[in-house]
């Protein structure tokens, strides 16, 4: 193999990564967000939230009660669908289960500091008619559920297949790219931890392959041992968690739980 033909081959490989490189870095955002279609439902009650000149729909599960819990999607989840489960999981709270922007039917389009503005919006909509809010957030929406934690009173946070950032994920899937440098939406949730004081519980998927699990025990690891609860389970996937037949009771076992003052 001659001198030039080694210099084309090098060439095209430069250029095939650097053509990736492009393709990630200007369509990331078809990477990362996958929203869903409008449902509508005139039985099922909803809320309208204005958020940063955007209306932002949040599904309203059991309403009237004293607690409520605000509950965050993965990246291509469907929140309407969400709410048979929550109906039947969690009966003395009122649900909110949020349609992030661009999703379902809420204006705009979804993005790392949009979809944080909503989520304090929605949490300060809600406040005056609820005495505690707990936050849930799956996924995508852990990254939600921890900085609105991170910004707000919350009673106690439950996040589902989580990781230490989406930077990191992200580097696991394209080792080979300065992943760090072409994402715009980090979702930093390691950072945040320092911030949070409501008692957590982190639900891992134990063949998680889409967030491998290890980055969620990397952000358990930054949160007071006393303040967190872990669960593996076993046997399921990262959009097959909820299929498993311990996770309902997992989650409604540690709403119920009573939290004791700090001076206790």
């Amino acid at each position: 193999m001659t001198i030039q033909i080694l210099k084309s081959l090098l060439s095209i490989i430069v250029l095939v990564y650097l053509g990736l490189g492009a393709l990630l870095y200007f369509f990331q955002q078809h990477f990362i967000y996958f929203p869903s279609s409008e449902v509508v439902d005139d039985s099922q009650p909803s809320i309208k939230v204005s958020s940063d000149n955007e209306i932002i729909n949040v599904w309203q599960v059991n309403p009237g009660n004293k607690d409520a819990a605000i509950y965050f999607c993965g990246n291509a989840q469907n929140a309407y669908y969400a709410i048979p489960q929550f109906k039947k999981m969690i009966t003395d709270k009122t649900i909110y289960i949020v349609d992030y922007r661009g999703y379902g039917g809420s204006s705009g389009k979804p993005g790392e500091q949009a979809l944080f503005t909503d989520a304090v919006n929605i949490y300060d909509y809600i406040k005056s008619y609820h005495e505690n809010i707990s936050v849930i957030g799956q996924s995508i929406g852990s990254g939600v559920a921890v900085y609105l934690a991170s910004k707000r009173e919350v009673k106690k946070l439950i996040l589902n297949t989580p990781f230490d950032s989406f930077a990191a994920v992200a580097k696991h899937h394209y080792p080979f790219f300065p992943i760090g440098r072409l994402l715009n939406d980090k979702f930093d949730s390691l950072s945040r931890v320092a911030s949070i004081k409501a008692k957590t519980l982190i639900v891992i998927a134990g063949k998680d392959r889409i967030i491998p699990k290890d980055h969620a025990y990397k952000l358990a690891a930054a949160f007071k041992p006393e303040q967190l609860t872990i669960v593996e389970l076993p046997n399921v996937g990262h959009n097959t968690l909820t299929q498993h037949p311990l996770y309902e009771s997992t989650i409604s076992d540690f709403l119920q739980q009573p939290v004791k003052a700090d001076n206790e």
